[in-house]
């Protein structure tokens, strides 16, 4: 159940990021006359994009979950196809080999950087659909949304540990009841 919520919580993370990154790019393609050449930013602030996941749909309240997650080499965490928790991966290092059951998304660091970096009006697709029941591997950069009830899962073929940020979503209250004490009533 908690792999799944990793899951979920990838899954709003993704949402957010791509939020932020159709954000970012409607702003600007809608300053035609900037002024300056360079984008107005904060001194020592800047916000990059790591990867996105289009037409995600959540539960009308949901519980979002961080984490980072470590699978060792030869090691393999399971996706419970009774979990409700979806999620986005961001690999920070290594290599993680996923198969979900469904058809699933990724966005590859490469391309969501050559999408930031392109002209405006030029079109790149930095979303990647992935069949049911194909594996494919991910590296440092990469984004994977994985969605909830479906089973799967993740592995660690490399020769070092592979290393991600999760974001999971959750079904409302999921956080708050998970091994909560049951209540004892009032004499």
């Amino acid at each position: 159940m908690r792999r799944l919520s990793v899951l979920l919580s990838l899954v709003a993370i993704v949402m957010l990021g791509a939020l932020t990154l159709s954000t970012s790019s409607r702003v600007l393609a809608q300053d035609a006359t900037p002024a300056s050449d360079e984008m107005m930013e904060e001194e020592g602030v800047t916000f990059m994009p790591i990867g996105f996941a289009e037409g995600v749909t959540l539960p009308s309240a949901a519980d979002l979950l961080a984490l980072h997650l470590t699978i060792d080499p030869g090691a393999v965490s399971t996706i419970q196809e009774d979990d409700p928790t979806s999620g986005l991966l961001v690999v920070d290092s290594g290599t993680f080999t996923i198969r979900v059951d469904a058809e699933w998304s990724v966005s590859r660091g490469a391309a969501v950087q050559q999408m930031m970096e392109a002209a405006p009006g030029d079109e790149i697709d930095a979303m990647e659909t992935i069949p049911s029941g194909e594996e494919t591997t991910l590296a440092a950069g990469d984004t994977a949304y994985i969605p909830g009830n479906v089973a799967g899962e993740l592995r660690n073929d490399g020769q070092e540990p592979a290393i991600a940020t999760i974001f999971l979503v959750l079904p409302g209250g999921s956080l708050s009841n998970e091994g909560a004490p049951e209540a004892t009533p009032a004499a």
